[in-house]
């Protein structure tokens, strides 16, 4: 049984929205913006839409599920006791690799895109002899082994958990250890934590441990009793503007996401700002341009309130100047200046690619383009100027029939007179020097303050927000030209 609990957040008041029931014991749960996946001690696989409560069934090949792991944007991944296979609910099963020995637990690390499976030789029984990890990459849309040596754990019980570059597990007789997976070392029991039964991760970064008869609350320090140094020694790689007063940090080399107050570019403290990140989306109040439009609503959000790091970057670095949501937040509109000129179409919920189209195939679109505006959820327009020219160009999007693919229509061009507003200040083209609106240089940015490309920048009125090199986030505040 998966029973979906809301809390209103202004009463302080928990009800139930819907309960469904399984029909065999739940073996592992995976949860996303719009879905619940249950990994069932049958095999089978169950997809629940937590909107329309629509609940798709997939049989799968028989043995106990072990662990599930979403694969964005739309792939499933099934850790079954004698195999792996990744399974999409659209095209059914797409790969399979069958293992030695019984899987008891096993971890996906979303930068490396492999899986570790912890497993036991035939006969032994969980929390007897020897355990052992295997590593599974799946890579180019197959399934293999890698070369893997770990140190084996003995008489481990059940559970392991992910937690940065560690592996939570509990061990017997109900302690908790830790392994780091680029040392390859395990930690020893921490005393606070004995007759441990099951673990979570909160939404703040605390360890929850079921016990018998209790459940604990511990700061995921416990664990190395020196804090958590991989967030400690993390820096910024990139800034984005997250509504009018805060700004949203990706961190390397964790890539984890971090929220800064604007006004002091102070960390906010995470019980202040667990649900801010949410509500700013839902409100339509943050900048989509390059973190959002890249890998979309939910899978920020998703990360965000679960601790875990972003997926990895695409292999092509790409400047996004400009883009756009559409009025109900379900699309986005990017211009893309490398690794060619091109207008990119998204689903602003998980990032995915819906359409690429080139720019600059005739001698209008030879311009720059300056602005995205939607007039409604299929149409939008984008402004160019250029020597000589000054245009708006009116798209519409095609919603896709069943299978179909989205489309874009492109519209005659209409002739602008009115220049475009120059705002009181902007960077020049080496982003070295701050031009007002004479395009007179009136402030030195010094080398190092002002990491080059998408991210590295942006404007907040009349304040420019640089990251550094050196992972400092810096501010200038100018004055307003009008006063």
């Amino acid at each position: 049984m998966v029973v979906i609990i809301v809390r209103d957040n202004n009463v302080q008041t928990v009800g139930l929205i819907y309960t469904f029931t399984m029909q065999s014991k739940i073996n592992d749960v995976a949860v996303s913006a719009t879905h619940i996946m249950c990994g069932l001690s049958n095999g089978s696989v169950a997809l629940l839409n937590i909107h329309t409560k629509e609940k798709l069934i997939y049989h799968g090949n028989g043995q106990p599920v072990v662990n599930i792991f979403w694969l964005p944007p739309l792939k499933v991944a099934v850790v079954a006791q004698n195999s792996v296979y990744i399974y999409n609910f659209t095209h059914g099963a797409l790969e399979s690799l069958p293992i030695s020995g019984q899987a008891w637990g096993a971890v996906y690390l979303v930068d490396e895109n492999k899986f570790l499976v912890g497993t036991l030789q035939p006969g032994n029984e969980v929390n007897q002899g020897l355990c052992n990890f295997i590593s599974i990459a799946y890579k180019r849309g197959c399934l293999f082994w890698e070369e893997l040596s770990l140190p084996m754990l003995p008489r481990q019980r059940m559970c392991l958990m992910l937690v940065g570059k560690e592996i939570v597990c509990i061990t017997s007789p109900g302690g908790v250890q830790l392994f780091d997976i680029r040392s390859k070392s395990w930690t020893n029991d921490p005393p606070l934590l004995n007759t441990a039964t099951s673990l979570a991760v909160s939404m703040n970064r605390n360890l929850v441990v079921q016990t018998k008869n209790s459940i604990q609350i511990f700061p995921i320090d416990v664990l190395t009793g020196e804090g958590n140094k991989a967030q400690k020694d993390a820096h910024p790689s990139h800034i984005y503007p997250l509504g009018k007063n805060y700004i949203i940090c990706i961190l390397q080399p964790t890539r984890n996401l971090t929220l800064l107050e604007l006004e002091t570019l102070q960390e906010l403290p995470h019980h202040k700002n667990k649900f801010l990140l949410r509500s700013l989306l839902e409100n339509q109040l943050a900048s989509a341009c390059g973190l959002f439009a890249e890998f979309g609503i939910s899978v920020v959000v998703g990360a965000w309130e679960s601790g875990s790091p972003l997926p990895q970057q695409r292999e092509t670095a790409e400047d996004v100047p400009l883009c756009e949501w559409s009025p109900r937040c379900t699309l986005t509109v990017t211009v893309h200046n490398s690794p060619q000129w091109e207008l990119c179409l998204r689903n602003a919920k998980n990032g995915r690619v819906l359409l690429t189209l080139p720019l600059g195939d005739n001698n209008v679109e030879k311009g720059e383009v300056y602005d995205i505006t939607f007039d409604s959820e299929t149409n939008f327009y984008l402004k160019i100027e250029g020597p000589r020219q000054h245009f708006r160009i009116p798209y519409t999007i095609k919603q896709p029939l069943g299978q179909h693919l989205h489309t874009i229509t492109k519209k005659k061009p209409i002739p602008l007179s009115k220049p475009r507003p120059v705002p009181p200040y902007r960077l020049d083209a080496n982003g070295e020097w701050v031009l007002n609106m004479k395009s007179k240089k009136i402030c030195w940015v010094p080398p190092g303050n002002l990491r080059r490309g998408d991210g590295g920048h942006f404007w907040a009125g009349l304040s420019l927000v640089m990251l550094g090199d050196d992972g400092v986030v810096r501010k200038l505040t100018f004055k307003d030209p009008d006063c």
